[in-house]
């Protein structure tokens, strides 16, 4: 719904941030059913090709093997002028070639990782003063061949799983102009 990025010159409250600070409002529904789909695609055969060259770094494969990303989103009304939904959906597939990798091998592996992004959020608004929101994000990132690179043997690289749940409860109240 909103998005701010502010870099630079940050205020206190932010602590040592050496980049940028990204804000982000998700959507919360509305009074309509709305909904998005789309879908994303890379593939090695929508690339240029180095094979072939005479250094043999250039002759390695680089970029994506393949990379997909289907993407879903729906909100709208539970009860309507009070209560809310929005769900958002988002999966990655990607496989991409590191150069060089593995140190040892001729042919190039390229290191898959998933990753699965769902995200769901209420909105309710008892009164006109009041809104409670609560939303929960999932965030799991799989990866076959963690720390991967022109100087690493298969065996060295590891299994990434980690998964991350992030809760958030807010109660906003107006109390008056005054206040």
């Amino acid at each position: 719904e909103e998005m701010s990025v502010t870099t630079g010159g940050l205020n206190a409250e932010y602590g040592s941030v050496q980049g940028a600070v990204v804000n982000v409002v998700s959507k919360s529904g509305g009074n309509k059913f709305s909904g998005m789909a789309s879908f994303y695609l890379d593939h090695e055969s929508l690339q240029s090709d180095n094979t072939g060259k005479i250094d043999d770094m250039e002759s390695r494969k680089v970029g994506s093997k393949i990379k997909y990303e289907p993407v879903l989103t729906l909100g709208g009304p539970i009860i309507k002028n009070k209560l809310w939904f929005f769900l958002n959906g988002s999966f990655v597939n990607e496989e991409s070639y590191v150069p060089g990798y593995p140190y040892d091998q001729d042919d190039e592996i390229a290191p898959k990782m998933k990753r699965f992004y769902p995200y769901v959020k209420l909105t309710y608004s008892p009164t006109q003063k009041d809104k409670f929101i609560m939303s929960y994000n999932f965030y799991d990132n799989r990866n076959d061949h963690r720390y991967a690179s022109e100087y690493m043997l298969e065996e060295t690289t590891t299994q990434q799983t980690n998964a991350t749940h992030t809760f958030n409860v807010r109660w906003t109240h107006l109390f008056g102009d005054n206040f």
